[in-house]
């Protein structure tokens, strides 16, 4: 865990900073996460059940993936401090975030890689660097475990403003698979068995589903997705 003093970016209070908030707001994203309310998920989707008998409302999901919190409260200022703003340092509270659900994928799945939802050209060309790469790198440094930036965008339109047939319409032409050229990447490919979709907010899931059928059509490799929040 990272130690500093100053202000934290949430609640603009002087205090000592855990991983770059104050421990107050680190205890809130804390106690936001599913798990911390119930510990049952759909073995199927990976969706939070309120107890175990619960039935899951994905009958059929063609991927699982991983919620962490809602999109509510001190996890939404995170994410919007962090996105729209442009606090770069809180990719260290994303990624401390984070860390644990991708240690807990890799020990059940074998090695495994992240691989970012690259953000629209839009924000690209606001604030110059790509905030989910930047929290994927992040936190493979911490775990550690290879971050592959495979996928890129094929559209330039945002999808924020669109309506959720809108969504899924415009995701399913949004994102392909970039043909990676470095040594590296191709070496760590061979390696792994799973790769983790990574954004930060989940609406429709058009574009998680999207960005993960994209990868599966071109690996043979399980593909799991992980969100920070649920809207």
């Amino acid at each position: 865990m990272h130690l500093a003093f100053g202000i934290c970016p949430l609640c603009n209070q002087v205090s000592r900073l855990y991983d770059e908030v104050c421990l107050s707001c680190l205890e809130a994203l804390h106690s936001h996460q599913y798990q911390r309310h119930s510990s049952y998920t759909c073995p199927r989707c990976f969706a939070p059940r309120l107890h175990e008998q619960a039935v899951c409302s994905h009958d059929t999901p063609p991927f699982p993936i991983v919620r962490i919190m809602p999109y509510i409260g001190v996890g939404k200022q995170l994410i919007l401090s962090y996105k729209k703003t442009g606090i770069r340092r809180l990719s260290r509270t994303f990624a401390s975030i984070m860390s644990p659900y991708v240690r807990r994928l890799e020990q059940e799945h074998g090695p495994t890689a992240l691989v970012p939802i690259p953000c629209s050209r839009t924000r690209i060309r606001d604030f110059g660097w790509d905030h989910m790469l930047v929290a994927a790198r992040r936190c493979g440094d911490q775990i550690p475990i290879p971050v592959l930036p495979l996928l890129e965008r094929t559209n330039i339109t945002a999808q924020k403003m669109l309506t959720k047939d809108q969504r899924i319409c415009a995701a399913k032409q949004a994102f392909q698979v970039r043909l990676s050229s470095k040594t590296k990447e191709r070496e760590h490919l061979r390696q792994v068995r799973t790769l983790i979709v990574c954004d930060d907010v989940m609406t429709t899931g058009a574009s998680m589903h999207a960005c993960m059928h994209a990868l599966k059509q071109s690996y043979s490799l399980q593909i799991i997705g992980l969100c920070l929040a649920m809207d």
